[in-house]
């Protein structure tokens, strides 16, 4: 099947039939349905903007952010991709169809279980793995928290899903300046009017394995200024020269916190990281590098995953499974004949 024979304005019903809810969010819900052909369970997420038939094609189509990562980046063993696009006359609405995944780990989180050592190891690795493929293909996932890292039956295998937000990055900048969920927003977002990149999925996802081996919530601001006041607890405040950069494209929380009276109050020096994270934990020397101000000095996905801490993966068949996976997807794999990073133009 060629990649774009997936794609399709016909009417969802003639391939799905609709279950029961599982799932609501702002901008759509999501159903179990069933495939016609061969009665296997999937997921449909069907977003809420509605459409008349008349107006719904291909161009309708490839216009959604999910639709355009489908076509442009290959399936990936730690990437929810959607399957197939339609449109679902019964009610005006696009419908994305993909694997079905019945947890997330917000729910591993939430349910207060303890995760092993390894499981620990093999979640951060799978997430990370994940976030360097998309990257190399250019793309900035741009939502990254527990609720959007889904998990396959017996919990040993995740995927990053909701691509919604997703963005290439040649779209250029300023990006929109509100995306991420606040407890998961890096600085640059906060502080800047949408001068971001990859590295803001890097610092999500680095509160996302506090939050997994900890439990709760890393920084939990209930507005942006409070939010930055909560990292600044920890990092301290941002050397000048980081202030100074992102002073050019200053936000009004960056004015709040370092052009006002308000700026006095902020603290120069955090208690740091090892104190919220002693060195001793799981992940720690993952998480420092991730857990960085500027995101110039923030570990890339690539350069985290090169980190000792993954020697035990990497000595295994396991991890050799996936380097043969993305050998097997030829020039579109995102790296060069010796097996380092290029760019995807």
């Amino acid at each position: 099947m060629s990649r774009n024979s997936k794609f399709s304005y016909f009417d969802f019903t003639m391939n799905y039939d609709m279950k029961t809810q599982i799932g609501a969010g702002t901008f759509s819900d999501v159903w179990l349905c069933v495939k016609r052909d061969n009665g296997k369970e999937m997921a449909a997420k069907i977003l809420k903007k509605g459409f008349r038939s008349s107006k719904v094609n291909v161009t309708t189509l490839n216009n959604i952010a999910e639709v355009k990562i489908a076509k442009t980046v290959e399936n990936h063993p730690f990437l929810l991709m959607m399957v197939g696009a339609y449109f679902y006359k019964e009610c005006g609405k696009i419908v994305l169809v993909s694997e079905l995944m019945k947890k997330s780990l917000f729910d591993i989180i939430r349910s207060g279980c303890s995760l092993s050592l390894f499981r620990i190891k093999i979640y951060t690795y799978q997430m990370l793995e994940g976030l360097r493929y998309l990257h190399q293909n250019d793309f900035v996932h741009r939502d990254i928290k527990p609720e959007n890292i889904l998990l396959r039956s017996r919990d040993k295998q995740l995927k990053i899903g909701d691509f919604g937000t997703t963005c290439h990055v040649s779209e250029g900048q300023p990006h929109v300046q509100y995306v991420a969920t606040r407890w998961y927003r890096s600085p640059e977002c906060m502080l800047t009017r949408g001068y971001y990149g990859k590295k803001m999925d890097i610092w999500a996802m680095g509160c996302v394995i506090y939050e997994m081996v900890m439990g709760h919530v890393m920084f939990c601001g209930v507005d942006e200024a409070d939010q930055m006041e909560r990292i600044g607890w920890v990092l301290g405040r941002p050397n000048s020269s980081l202030i100074n950069k992102f002073r050019k494209n200053k936000s009004n929380v960056f004015t709040w916190l370092y052009e006002s009276s308000r700026s006095d109050q902020n603290f120069d020096f955090g208690c740091g990281l090892r104190t919220v994270y002693q060195p001793h934990m799981p992940a720690y020397e993952v998480l420092k590098d991730m857990i960085v101000y500027d995101p110039a000095r923030r570990f890339s996905a690539n350069r985290l995953l090169r980190k000792p801490y993954f020697n035990e993966i990497r000595n295994t068949s396991y991890h050799r499974k996936v380097v043969e996976f993305e050998k097997s997807l030829g020039d579109n794999d995102g790296t060069t004949a010796d097996g380092s990073p290029k760019r995807i133009k």
